[in-house]
């Protein structure tokens, strides 16, 4: 369940999240069908449309549609469903397929993932960094809405890193949420056995207390995210950013404007998608370079 898993976003964007994956699940709930109505099938062109599960996601941009868009919105979840979509959900197994995709179409320069995502799952965000330490064709990354905690994490990853000035950014971080139900139970007059073969077993139920050791047990969990976090960022900004300290300059999980992310070095540039679109047309696609020269 999300809500028990540790989670890089926000508190409100992992129960937004569970709440989507809960109505997706039940498949064809009146929301859904609503959804699929009005969203009619999924987009797709010469480039999506081998897998519908991605399709939605990807678009051409550029003048000659030589870049191939990867649209990351919302709430990131490990395995991709056919109703994210509809609910407003991304998957890495999505963006992993997208950019698998984009590596083996010789009709796609460039790759740009436009992000505008609060945060995901940390299960299974480590594949999506590594399909793109394979990729044989440059990846930009951009926002002009939210590159927060998961969002960050891939976003830091690319080539380079582009948002607008007012974007947000960062929110380096790791959290897990528990609800504690023992008093509710216990002032309605219901009580709780649990019988368990292994003392370590589901000690993160909301059922009963937990343990000291079990509260270590979780921060230890978590510290070992954050840490992996942190060390992500340093491998994809290499050169850029150092890993010590890197703590300190994400200010423990804090986010930042565009602005100031260009100033911490999070970002490489300050510009808008259509600068940044023209910059890759005339920079990247059908010259076989991998640079770009913004004006921040």
């Amino acid at each position: 369940m999300i809500e028990h898993s540790i989670w890089l976003g926000s508190l409100n964007v992992m129960m937004d999240t569970a709440a989507k994956v809960k109505m997706g699940h039940a498949r064809y709930v009146p929301e859904v069908e609503k959804y699929k109505k009005l969203k009619g099938p999924m987009a797709s062109d010469s480039f999506t449309s081998e897998n519908g599960l991605y399709g939605y996601m990807v678009q051409r941009a550029g003048v000659q549609g030589r870049t191939a868009m990867i649209n990351i919105r919302d709430g990131m979840v490990q395995r991709a469903e056919w109703w994210h979509e509809y609910v407003g959900l991304a998957s890495y197994d999505a963006i992993n397929s997208a950019l698998t995709a984009a590596y083996a179409d010789d009709s796609v320069d460039s790759i740009l993932l436009n992000l505008d995502t609060p945060g995901g799952m940390v299960s299974g965000i480590d594949s999506v960094t590594d399909t793109m330490a394979k990729a044989n064709k440059p990846i930009i990354a951009y926002t002009d809405g939210i590159m927060a905690s998961a969002g960050y994490w891939i976003g830091s990853n690319a080539k380079m890193v582009i948002s607008s000035k007012l974007a947000t950014v960062g929110s380096v971080g790791a959290l897990v949420i528990r609800q504690d139900i023992t008093k509710m139970l216990s002032d309605a007059g219901i009580k709780m056995e649990i019988y368990r073969a292994g003392d370590n077993k589901a000690r993160m139920n909301p059922y009963e207390d937990m343990r000291e050791e079990d509260k270590e047990y979780l921060l230890r969990e978590l510290d070992e995210s954050y840490q992996a976090f942190l060390n992500q960022i340093a491998i994809g900004r290499a050169g850029k950013l150092s890993r010590t300290g890197l703590d300190e300059l994400t200010e423990h999980g804090r986010t930042f404007s565009g602005k100031t992310a260009y100033e911490k070095k999070l970002v490489d540039y300050n510009a808008s998608l259509l600068e940044v679109l023209e910059q890759i047309d005339e920079k990247i696609n059908n010259n076989d370079q991998e640079t770009l020269s913004l004006i921040g």
